[in-house]
């Protein structure tokens, strides 16, 4: 799940955060980034051409190459679309900005039909040029500073087990590891946010 590397570790069927109850997250800023929701672009026709073009830069071979086969972006003239489209059924999308434009993506979802007790699970990719600016630890601290006032739930993010930098953004913003959760292949890290209300 790092800028180097980036993992979306759910290979079930998810739906948008928001229908799973998930409606707490209002766009926040850090230092150096702002987070907001991508519905308001993809509902411009000239802010959601902008998104695809800059997408399409983005999400290089060297991005997508740690993705599920799911998320990864198909071939021909229309697939930067559905692979919008996939992605905005399947979680609460937020685009990732910095000075420059589109710095990454950040995912947060439940799969299908569970309770909003459940986890919400939490995924991001960032582009090439992004890379090697802390930009993943300084997104994942300020979302959770970001859900501090907000209901309390868990945080779950899973990493590639030969991914040691993603584990160490996770930590970094207080996310332990579960080795009840994790296998061979992922490692499962979960954090509480939120306050009693």
């Amino acid at each position: 799940m790092n800028s180097k590397s980036p993992n979306i570790s759910q290979e079930k069927q998810v739906h948008d955060a928001t229908a799973a109850g998930f409606t707490c997250l209002k766009p926040f800023q850090t230092a150096r980034l702002w987070v907001s929701s991508w519905r308001g672009t993809l509902e411009d026709k000239s802010a959601r051409r902008k998104l695809e073009a800059d997408l399409l830069a983005m999400l290089s071979e060297p991005v997508l190459r740690h993705l599920p086969e799911r998320v990864q972006l198909d071939d021909g003239p229309d697939a930067i679309k559905t692979w919008i489209a996939d992605r905005d059924a399947s979680a609460a999308i937020f685009l990732v900005q910095d000075n420059a434009g589109l710095a990454g993506l950040m995912f947060l979802f439940r799969p299908v039909d569970t309770p909003k007790t459940e986890p919400l699970h939490l995924g991001y990719l960032f582009g090439e040029t992004s890379w090697g600016k802390g930009y993943a630890s300084e997104m994942v601290i300020g979302l959770v500073e970001a859900l501090t006032d907000g209901p309390v739930m868990t945080l779950q993010g899973g990493v590639d087990v030969n991914n040691p930098a993603s584990a160490r953004v996770l930590e970094k913003a207080g996310f332990v590891r579960d080795d009840a959760l994790c296998s061979d292949e992922i490692d499962i890290f979960s954090r509480q946010v939120g306050s009693a209300q």
